[in-house]
């Protein structure tokens, strides 16, 4: 948004000492401040919250201090780790290993297990590593509209679906995804909808139906990793970003670019959630008008969180920016995710008819490839949220309320807070990664959980805490949070309050429940379960003990629907820890991890895994000749500066003399199985002894494409630096009809990858309810009572 820039960083916050009190008078004026704070304030103007500042400079003696914070932290680190097998072996691992995990998770009591949520509040209660546990404001959670929680009457609604309908959407429930399709076209005024499993999948799914080799794309440098990745997955003519919001640099790139490509595809996001911004779409407008480039939106924060009625960017800019505004058909592609506003899990593709046919036909090749299918309960969660639109529109106008006063409030405070004044994500600049990591720590002593996020994510030296507002937050829940981010910031030194201060009175006008919103909600929920009753007369019942369905309900009643954001934001709720701990039973690994997505994992690990090795000169792949589209897509999408030597091989004969041609103590090698070359446990166990003696560095990646419980790690395999590492990959949808992945095996790798897998760092984690019902069939299998129904 076009805003006045007033240089910021030339202000000390630690000079800063604020009295914060409501006047008596009939001043709107809720704040008294000293005379190094009324210099400040002197300069904000009236409309306090349009103007961008500057971010905060760090000093040269702070970067110091940070240089001897992290020497520390590692040492303290390298001290710990006595077992060299336990080592990081890539400089991505030993980066996060020794600085990131460390910091963010402050010796275990800022590490985040979920117990429950308070269905219809935005509190959660959550355990440290160390079995603390207390209740919190859910403040790290995208839960913008307040549906996360889901209403008691909400939460109904899902355990009748799961009581009559598949878990997962299939030909059984096409009436409900045929309308869920038709309601957000609808909303967004689009000509088509699509649905995949997950918000990551959709940009899958957009960038790789358009691109081909006639395209250029154009990301603004700020989009999220999904849009990156699938920009490099479909491989298009030219791949180029340009600076965020920097219309000029992007006018610059389009004529330097012009005759290379046929098309162009620029592509942004609709709300920038590391900064708080949104694009501007003036720019864009005019210089869509000049160069004729398709224009792709990713509304994942948008959604459901910005404008009057929750149409995201394009409405925002319209009620804000009125003397240059914009057409509501600027857009052409939009996509989106259903984890944050809709409160559930998947993504959404909505565009102009003219790309119909070819998105059609790329989500038909990727189901057959193998992504996972959207959740039923997506579909009518959709149906549920878009159903009541006096409701949605109340608690958006309930949101911009509390965005501006709370932005308000912290702005007078001294505190510098990223982004435009609408933007309910509020990023709160720390400086240090230290001072942000600690920032976050002592939020969650004063019962607030929020988010460190610092390099690569955003500039080393402008690390930042991210705390996300709701309008499920009432006003005491308003006036705590205040209280904490000030008390907390006092703390770290990033300002100075003395004893008297206080924070003003939350006092928003609600408009009263009335009859309009009353028969919307009740017509949408007769609605919603005559169509789940109509798709149960014609549905093959769902083979599943009783067991196993109890826990899906449980887990609904425990924790509501969605799970609201990634784990390293949000927190990992005790179902997910389950699973883990489960699958590293079944499969005698030291470590485990969850994806989402079945396709989106196995994809995410290889392009980890494509990365320079500690100590070794060389890196080689070994794939099979007839590889898994998503090992191919992993090749693909890792960082070609780095990608490492890929050999295929057509059996493990030809794998065993290509591995004896390379065979050097500089030489790494990563070697991706199947269940196809490696038949049983016996034949694994073979190849890891011979595979001993053929390479100093080895990792073995197996995928058991039955799903769960085909292999094991060998025991006698474990330790030993030079010793081959091992990973195995396999599905839950393959085993059992639910979504999702797991990977398991060498803790060292597992650490790292739960940092550098793309598909885990930025994905929502998978539906509680869901992880509830696997932990059941793994234990069930564990207990040597379940079978492994592999699909046809």
């Amino acid at each position: 948004m076009a805003s006045e820039v007033i240089p910021y960083q030339q202000y000390s916050f630690e000079k800063i000492r604020i009295q914060i009190h409501e006047r008596n008078t009939g001043s709107d004026s809720s704040s008294s401040i000293s005379t190094k704070s009324a210099e400040v304030n002197s300069l904000l103007p009236n409309d306090i919250l349009r103007v961008l500042y500057q971010p905060p400079r760090t000093s040269t003696w702070a970067k110091v201090r940070e240089g001897g914070r992290l020497l520390y932290t590692r040492a303290r680190v390298v001290l710990r780790d006595s077992d060299t097998s336990s080592q990081p072996i890539s400089e991505p691992g030993k980066f996060n290993h020794h600085y990131v995990h460390p910091l963010f998770t402050q010796k275990g009591k800022n590490e985040r297990v979920i117990l429950s949520v308070s269905h219809g509040k935005p509190l959660a209660r959550v355990r440290d590593k160390n079995g603390n546990s207390q209740e919190v404001i859910q403040s790290a959670s995208h839960n913008y509209a307040g549906f996360l929680g889901c209403s008691q009457d909400g939460i109904a609604l899902h355990q009748i679906l799961l009581a009559k309908l598949p878990v997962v959407n299939c030909s059984d429930v096409s009436p409900i995804e045929k309308e869920a399709r038709e309601r957000v076209a609808t909303f967004w005024q689009a000509d088509f909808c699509l649905f995949t499993s997950t918000g990551y999948g959709s940009n899958l799914l957009a960038f790789s139906a358009i691109l081909d080799k006639t395209w250029m794309v154009v990301l603004d440098e700020k989009s999220h990793n999904s849009m990156f990745v699938a920009a490099y997955q479909s491989q298009p003519g030219l791949i180029r970003k340009f600076r965020h919001n920097d219309m000029n640099d992007l006018e610059k790139i389009l004529d330097a670019c012009m005759g290379q490509c046929t098309n162009t595809l620029v592509a942004v996001e609709g709300f920038f959630s590391m900064d708080g911004t949104i694009p501007d779409l003036a720019g864009l407008s005019s210089l869509k008008e000049r160069f004729g480039f398709t224009l792709l939106v990713d509304e994942a924060h948008s959604f459901l969180a910005l404008g009057a009625t929750g149409r995201g960017c394009v409405e925002l800019w319209n009620e804000d920016e009125t003397a240059t505004p914009v057409s509501s058909d600027l857009i052409d592609i939009r996509t989106a995710t259903l984890s944050k506003a809709i409160g559930s899990i998947g993504g959404t593709v909505c565009a102009k008819a003219v790309f119909g046919p070819r998105l059609t036909h790329r989500r038909d090749e990727m189901v057959k490839a193998g992504f996972d299918p959207p959740p039923t309960s997506a579909l009518v969660q959709c149906l549920y949220v878009l159903g009541q639109p006096t409701m949605l529109n109340r608690s958006l106008k309930r949101l911009r309320s509390i965005t501006i006063f709370v932005r308000q409030t912290l702005h007078r405070a001294g505190l510098y807070i990223y982004g435009c004044d609408s933007s309910p994500i509020l990023p709160i600049y720390a400086g240090r990664p230290s001072v942000a990591a600690k920032l976050s720590y002592v939020l969650r002593q004063q019962g607030v959980l929020a988010s460190p996020v610092s390099t690569p994510a955003v500039p080393f030296w402008e690390s930042r805490v991210r705390l996300c507002l709701s309008a499920g937050f009432d006003d005491s829940t308003v006036h705590r949070l205040l209280q904490a981010i000030l008390e907390a910031a006092h703390r770290v030194g990033l300002i100075k309050l003395t004893t008297s201060t206080t924070v003003p009175p939350c006092k928003i006008e609600d408009i009263i429940l009335g009859e309009q919103e009353s028969w919307e909600a009740s017509s949408t929920e007769k609605h919603i379960k005559d169509l789940i009753a109509a798709c149960a007369v014609d549905t093959v019942p769902t083979v599943r003990e009783g067991v196993v369905h109890a826990a899906g309900h449980d887990a609904l009643s425990t924790y509501g629907l969605g799970a609201g954001g990634t784990r390293w934001v949000v927190g990992s709720t005790e179902l997910h820890v389950q699973v883990e701990e489960l699958v590293v039973e079944i499969t005698g690994a030291q470590d485990a991890l969850t994806y989402q997505d079945s396709y989106i994992g196995l994809m995410s690990t290889v392009a980890a895994l494509c990365r320079p090795v500690h100590g070794y000169k060389k890196h080689c792949l070994f794939v099979p000749q007839d590889m898994p589209a998503a090992v191919e897509d992993g090749i693909r999408v890792a960082p070609r500066a780095h990608r490492p030597e890929v050999t295929t091989y057509t059996n493990l004969k030809s794998l065993t003399n290509g591995m004896r041609c390379l065979r050097s103590r500089s030489t790494y090698a990563t070697v991706v199985l199947t269940s196809q070359e490696i038949i049983d446990q016996q034949h694994l166990e073979d190849f890891m002894n011979r595979a001993l003696g053929e390479h100093a560095g080895m990792t073995i990646l197996l995928i058991d494409e039955k799903g769960v419980g085909t292999f094991s790690c060998p025991r006698n395999i474990h330790g030993g630096q030079d010793s081959p590492r091992l990973l195995l990959y396999g599905s839950f949808f393959r085993a059992y009809n639910l979504l999702g992945s797991y990977l398991a095996g060498d803790p060292a790798l597992i650490m790292e990858l739960r940092y550098t897998s793309r598909g885990y760092m930025f994905s929502t984690s998978q539906l509680p309810f869901i992880m509830g019902m696997i932990a059941a069939e793994l234990q069930k299998f564990a207990d040597g009572l379940g079978s492994r129904p592999a699909l046809s």
